[in-house]
């Protein structure tokens, strides 16, 4: 029998009509698909096969995942179609990224790839012009950890609520990974391939497929240590579907200076979904010495351990290693321009940032 990861990622993947092997546990298998938020995904591939063979119990309890799905879902698309609609009255261009338009163009049925928020691109110059449609709105800035004026000055994202309605994360960088040395020059030509996409009851703008494919694989390596299945079912899905090139992945890879990233989440969708990815190409986007070897041995870790390693991932997986150094110069010896902006309300911003850099190293030595 295979683990409820593998058999989950299998039955999401396979066709209806393909045959079925059932879980060691079917509580167990149930109660993993909700922690990784892919409940309403497994309701609605068990009841295409009929629900054959699935305990009462089991399927009470996805059924009503799946309902809750459809009713967020519902919401998520009004509120989507709200901001695309003010912002493209406003002349802005934005794109779509992530859960919103996976849910509608990668699966069978949009409410079962669930997202708790909104994540909308922006070109970097329409950023202000984007807070203020926003604002208009009535969403207003999240300023938790980060101010707004660190994220415009530091960061690539910023995080708007409202009472009643979905957060939305506008980026204006693909990757919201400051110590990640990416090539943030390179990523902005994705406008240009961006291929219109049916989103929300609008048309909108996806990344191209290849694009794409790099984009997700190195938002889950940097930003995630290659933890959450979810992000697996979408990388696994969009190799299935195929209408790329290897080469291209490749290439793009290199190009925007992830290909050790790239390398190292479509490494972990392998080792849980069983999925094929060409050797040649898996050679050309891994890179060698000391950092390949550390990389390995995170990806051979739990998913506890990997996640307290995320802040180390960055380094790990730089393709180049000379682009290490502005990075580690900039943990270790912060700008008082950042340190400011970083800790506004306290008055000893150095002592704050070094406390919070030993609770990181902690964690990485615990992982």
């Amino acid at each position: 029998m295979i683990s409820e990861r593998r058999w989950l990622l299998d039955v999401l993947r396979a066709s209806s009509s393909a045959p079925l092997e059932e879980p060691r546990d079917w509580a167990a298998a149930t109660a993993r698909a909700e922690a990784e938020e892919l409940a309403p995904a497994l309701a609605e591939a068990l009841r295409v096969r009929g629900w054959r063979d699935v305990p009462a119990k089991s399927r009470l309890r996805l059924e009503r995942s799946f309902t809750r799905a459809i009713a967020r879902h519902v919401l998520m698309t009004r509120d989507l179609g709200l901001v695309l609609d003010a912002l493209a009255g406003a002349g802005i261009e934005a794109m779509p990224l992530k859960g919103a338009v996976l849910a509608e163009t990668l699966y069978p049925h949009p409410a079962t790839r669930t997202f708790t928020d909104l994540d909308v691109l922006v070109r970097p110059d329409a950023l202000r012009q984007t807070d203020d449609v926003l604002r208009s709105l009535g969403w207003r800035r999240t300023e938790g950890e980060h101010s707004w004026d660190f994220d415009v000055a530091f960061d690539g994202e910023t995080t708007y609520d409202s009472p009643g309605r979905a957060t939305v994360d506008v980026h204006w960088r693909l990757l919201n990974a400051a110590r990640y040395p990416w090539n943030r020059r390179a990523t902005g030509d994705a406008w240009h391939r961006a291929q219109p996409v049916s989103v929300a009851g609008r048309t909108s703008l996806t990344l191209a497929p290849a694009d794409l494919i790099v984009y997700l694989a190195a938002h889950l390596a940097v930003q995630h240590a290659g933890v959450g299945l979810r992000w697996h079912l979408d990388l696994a899905r969009l190799v299935d579907r195929g209408g790329f090139e290897w080469p291209e992945i490749v290439g793009r890879a290199h190009e925007w200076g992830m290909a050790r990233a790239t390398a190292f989440a479509l490494r972990c969708v392998e080792a849980t979904s069983g999925l094929e990815i060409p050797g040649r190409a898996m050679r050309s986007l891994g890179g060698r010495g000391p950092r390949a070897v550390g990389t390995a041995i995170v990806g051979g870790l739990g998913d506890g351990a990997r996640r307290r390693c995320e802040h180390a991932m960055p380094f790990l997986l730089a393709d180049r290693g000379r682009d290490l150094l502005p990075g580690l110069r900039a943990v270790l010896l912060p700008s008082r321009a950042w340190v400011s902006a970083r800790y506004p309300d306290r008055p000893a911003g150095y002592a704050a940032h070094y406390r919070r850099l030993l609770a990181v190293v902690r964690d990485a030595v615990r992982g």
